[in-house]
């Protein structure tokens, strides 16, 4: 019989018989990790060393723990390694060595850049007790996972197959029993298996392609361009069974064997993972090598994160514990002893003073939905906050609105604010009034001015960028606040400008099903990139109308709008169509009069998008058939903007998550057209947008206008409303030609 003390509790006795009933009772309990490692030393069930055989010894754990991704420079500036960066507030290298602890393995290396090696010597001694060995690999001027792979193979610290995480911030609910059993498998089989790729069921329009061969799960193909236009498949990948995959995702997980270790020290100009897949499969009749593909059945999840995009998403997949057991009410951290778990995925930190309290220290908002809070909190009860993380010691203002964003620590946000889709370090302050670009990521101990015009795709700082990243990061002071923009031009919320999928359906008749009402066994919501880019116009229209207007606005949305179409390479009829449906779809202009101001102030960009008869004529049918709105029903209709269900539409696009999520929650989306419910309204002013961009603004030409009204169907309304124009310019063409003659 095992006894275990628990602080503040009374003794609890084990009777545990194996080692799966042992690791099941401290999993389900939550037992001190250093009761766990005890419990494991001395159950009997556990067999010695000597008997096992060499080919069956457990995986050792290889973690990364920097991010070699400029991006994350901001945040990692302050918190050190980016592993430490808190998800959830809780740091993520808690969360990683957990679904570790979860596998076979015993002995884990936290591999570690020499400048962030202090950060790691609390992480080292809070989880040494949950393994048989934990160690800390200094590698002095590792700048890249190659780097620090070779610096494992040459001091000989790998003697056999390892678990390889090249990124810590990975996650999965799986303990990987039956992948690992396959490795081990085809291994005992053939030697010259030597790379196991753990991918995750996830469909997405952006997915890498791969080509596995269907017989033995051998990877034949390996293309990490995403959206590819042309991929060059030989033809003998057709004539076999392989099969080209676009529905999975890599999960960041990898067994490999010594071999892989090798290949790095072999060529020191690789730096990544990919390196090494791309040199087994383009050598294979030369190294004999086989790396082999594992897709997680859709019961089980594994992501990593790789931008701040998927940052939030997969924050919010943790609340809405599509992880379990990785969810916040069952771990703990050095700033909190667990969490409060409350209806509507709410949880609350506590520490040792609040430990068994209903009620911690502070205060939380009472409309909270998919949010956690750490300790000491003071949130006004009028604030609105959903699927976000609010730090330790944050004040959060009356009538503040917070939708996906994630707030550190001793943060203070105003009154009558609005933070959407944003990540913010310790200690920021923003003040009364102010509305936040989306995509904003702010750096700990920034003071943020009202008015502040934030340029596109950067990180605003406190101080300027580290030396190490003088190549890549380019620096420039605004009012005492460092503006970080990436120099290859690139954004710094997600991975080479992608639109990552916000899941607010397709527009436009071709995709007109895309979005239906959610029901049971729907299919998820697929979206192309058509949609993306619309997704990114919009975005794009919504902060420049927030700003102060003025031409340099102007022709800073244009080379954003043209850099989505590059993008995502989209057709200029596309672009013409999608760019004045997104404008019509702005605030204000449901009224003629809002309308009609401010087609007046951006009649820049259309003069650059509507010059060809051809893009005028999109004009028009994106006026006639104007993109849908989402509506969330809770409770009772209330009309939303199409970005406050962004995250229900990305969960319910994953496969291990059904329409019931949104019947637990009490959301549901629906597709509507918000023109065609007021024909009466709608008709009159098509025609009076019509006359206004053509006579008033020289936007159209007469040509365009008489096209597009002669495809309109006979018995429309809209064809009756618009016959007064057409006439009108069939008479001026008239008596243009007879003055001619």
């Amino acid at each position: 019989m095992l006894t275990h003390t628990l602080p503040k509790l009374h003794f609890l006795p084990l009777v545990l018989n194996t080692t799966a009933d042992l690791t099941h009772e401290i999993l389900t309990k939550n037992y001190p990790r250093t009761h766990y490692f005890k419990a494991r030393l001395k159950t009997s069930a556990m067999p010695p060393k000597r008997e096992q055989k060499k080919d069956n010894e457990p995986l050792t754990g290889v973690i990364v723990v920097d991010s070699y991704d400029p991006r994350f420079a901001p945040l990692s500036a302050t918190v050190g390694p980016w592993c430490l960066q808190p998800i959830c507030n809780i740091p993520i290298i808690d969360f990683t060595l957990s679904w570790i602890m979860r596998t076979e393995v015993q002995k884990v290396m936290l591999v570690v850049s020499e400048k962030n090696a202090p950060y790691m010597e609390k992480v080292e001694r809070r989880w040494k007790p949950c393994f048989e060995s934990l160690n800390l690999i200094c590698c002095k001027n590792a700048m890249s996972v190659g780097d620090a792979l070779r610096e494992l193979d040459t001091r000989g610290l790998l003697t056999g197959d390892f678990l390889l995480v090249s990124n810590p911030a990975t996650f999965t609910s799986s303990t990987l029993q039956t992948q690992i059993a396959a490795y081990r498998e085809r291994r005992n089989e053939n030697k010259n298996n030597v790379m196991t790729v753990i991918y995750s069921d996830l469909k997405t329009p952006r997915n890498a392609v791969v080509g596995i061969e269907k017989s033995t799960k051998k990877l034949k193909i390996y293309h990490k361009q995403e959206d590819p236009t042309q991929l060059d498949i030989d033809k003998p990948h057709f004539l076999g069974d392989a099969v080209i995959r676009r529905d999975i995702v890599d999960s960041g997980i990898a067994i490999c064997s010594l071999n892989i270790s090798a290949q790095f020290s072999d060529n020191f100009d690789f730096q990544h993972r990919d390196d090494v897949i791309r040199e087994i499969l383009v050598n294979e009749e030369i190294l004999l090598q086989n790396i082999h593909v594992e897709i997680l059945p859709p019961s089980e999840a594994a992501l990593s994160i790789i931008d701040y995009y998927s940052l939030l998403v997969i924050s919010n997949l943790l609340m809405e514990r599509w992880f379990y057991p990785l969810v916040p009410d069952r771990m703990t951290s050095d700033d909190c002893c667990g969490f409060n778990s409350l209806p509507g995925n709410v949880y609350i930190a506590v520490d040792e003073e609040d430990f068994g309290r209903l009620s911690p220290v502070g205060s939380v908002c009472k409309r909270a939905f998919n949010t956690t809070f750490g300790t000491k909190c003071d949130v006004h009860e009028s604030a609105v906050i959903s699927c976000s993380t609010v730090g330790r010691g944050s004040q959060i203002g009356a009538d503040t609105t917070i939708v996906n964003c994630i707030i550190g620590e001793n943060c203070v946000i105003g009154a009558n604010c609005r933070l959407e889709d944003s990540v913010i370090g310790n200690g920021v302050r923003i003040p009364d009034q102010t509305q936040l670009p989306k995509h904003s990521i702010i750096s700990a101990g920034v003071s943020y001015v009202a008015g502040l015009d934030v340029p596109p795709n950067c990180a605003l700082c406190s101080s300027p960028p580290h030396e190490d990243f003088d190549e890549t990061i380019n620096c420039k002071s605004v009012k005492d606040i460092h503006v970080w923009t990436l120099a290859n031009g690139g954004p710094f919320f997600t991975v080479n400008g992608r639109r990552a999928d916000s899941g607010n359906g397709s527009l436009g008749d071709e995709n007109e099903n895309d979005l239906g009402t959610e029901s049971e066994g729907s299919e998820p919501v697929e979206l192309d990139a058509t949609a993306q880019f619309y997704e990114e116009v919009v975005e794009s229209m919504e902060r420049i109308q927030g700003f102060t207007f003025s031409n340099q606005q102007m022709h800073n949305l244009i080379l954003e709008i043209n850099s989505s179409k590059l993008a995502y390479n989209i057709s200029m009829e596309d672009v013409a169509k999608y760019v004045f449906s997104a404008f019509l779809g702005l605030p204000g202009n449901e009224t003629w009069s809002g309308l009609k101001e401010l087609c007046t102030k951006w009649v820049l960009l259309f003069t650059n998008y509507y010059k060809p008869k051809k893009s005028q004529v999109q004009l028009l049918l994106a006026v006639e058939n104007p993109g849908c709105i989402i509506e969330i029903i809770q409770g009772e209709r209330v009309r939303a903007h199409v970005n406050d269900g962004r995250i229900c539409v990305v969960l319910t696009r994953l496969p291990w998550v059904t329409s019931m999520m949104h019947k637990a929650s009490g959301h549901r989306l629906i597709k509507k057209d918000r023109y065609k419910e007021k024909p009466k309204e709608f008709g009159p002013m098509v025609a009076r947008l019509t006359h206004f961009l053509y006579n008033d603004l020289d936007v159209l030409e007469e040509e365009a206008i008489l096209e597009w009204a002669g495809s309109l169907d006979e018995e429309s309304e809209l064809r009756r409303i618009m016959k007064p124009i057409v006439e009108w310019l069939q008479q001026d063409s008239d008596e243009d030609e007879s003055e001619g003659e």
